[in-house]
This record gives structure tokens, sequence and C-alpha cells, in this order.
């Protein structure tokens, strides 16, 4: 059963860089001048016709979705959703910053998150017990967990990473990594693949 007591705490979530500015910075580290973010789209109301696909997995249509009007849950229910499109909003254009920054890398835009509920409907399966409240969290997971992978993600950008004092251990790690996938690539052509994401 949702609490109306839990909103609150919930909707801080969707808080989460609301207003932030980014920096656009290139694989190679050259900074490009700060441009601000989009801002957030309206709150869309039930009757808005516009309807993502992930609003038709089975896992979305039981737990977040609209229900009839006799749902004991309808209005904590309609908050956790529109709180939801507003966060998924709200992450939507940091989301597309990753391939800026991370060419190398498969697909991690809002169309990676929204698929991940079509995953998450196939593990869970139509007898998995799950309410709109942790539906909402789960699917808050599947909002933010790729957005670190974005340099737009971080205020002091490439810099500020390579200032981090854990950085050059890391680095290592990943060329170490680099080298046991690929043993014939070799010092400045790792660390130039690293740093541009092209292939040793």
């Amino acid at each position: 059963m949702l609490s109306t007591q839990k909103l609150p705490a919930i909707a801080s979530l969707v808080r989460i860089g609301m207003g932030a500015t980014k920096r656009t910075v290139s694989p190679r580290g050259e900074r490009a001048r700060p441009a601000q973010l989009p801002p957030p789209r309206r709150r869309r109301k039930p009757e808005d016709s516009a309807v993502h696909g992930f609003e038709q997995t089975p896992l979305w249509r039981r737990t977040l979705a609209l229900r009839s009007t006799d749902d004991p849950e309808r209005e904590p229910r309609a908050h956790l959703r529109s709180a939801y499109l507003q966060f998924r909003s709200t992450v939507e254009p940091l989301a597309a910053e990753i391939s800026r920054s991370m060419p190398m890398f498969t697909d991690h835009s809002i169309a990676h998150v929204d698929a991940l509920w079509d995953t998450a409907s196939l593990i869970c399966g139509d007898s998995f017990p799950l309410n709109a409240a942790e539906a909402f969290v789960l699917g808050g997971a599947f909002l933010l967990h790729d957005l670190g992978m974005g340099l737009a993600s971080y205020s002091g950008g490439l810099a500020a990473i390579e200032n981090d004092p854990q950085f050059e251990d890391l680095l290592a790690s990943a060329l170490a990594r680099l080298q046991r996938t690929d043993p014939s690539a070799r010092g400045a052509a790792l660390e130039r693949s690293a740093s541009s994401g092209d292939r040793p």
C-alpha cells in the first residue's frame, strides 16, 4: 500500500539535476563553451495522448499506469507516475550526452533506459509483488544507472576527473583490462585508445 507520507521524499528524487548546467568536453579533453540544459518539459496529464513504449510494458501497466476510477491508490499512483515522467524528461538530455563522452560504448540514451522496463517485465513476470512506489524506485534506478558515464555529470569536467586522487589507479586498471582484451596492444596505443575512444 502506498503512503502519501512517503511522496515528498520520493518526489525529491525528481529534483536531481534540475537547473544544472553542463559543460561539453570532447573525448580528447578539449573544453567547449558551457551550455544550459534545456528546461524540463511540462508535466503530462493522464489525458495527454503521447505514450512512450515503456508505458505499454506489463510491469509499468500493473504498477504505475492509470487504472479505473475505483482504484484505492489512484492519487498516490498518479503522483508517482507524474514524478517518474518528470524525472525521465530531466534525465533524457543527460543520457544523450553519454554518446558524446563515450562514443565507443553501445547506446546509453533514454531508449536504453526505456528498454529496461521490458527486461524487468520479463524478469518479474506477472506474479512478482511490486507496488507503485517500488516501481518508481526501480524506474529511478533505470534512469540514473549510466549517467556517471557522461562528462555532463561532472561539474568540473575532464580536468576534475583527471585531478581526482583515484584517477591514476583507475586509469592503470582500465589500461590493464584493455591489454588483457588485446595482448598485442602496448603503452602509447592503449593510452590513445583510452583517451580517444578508439580500439587499440
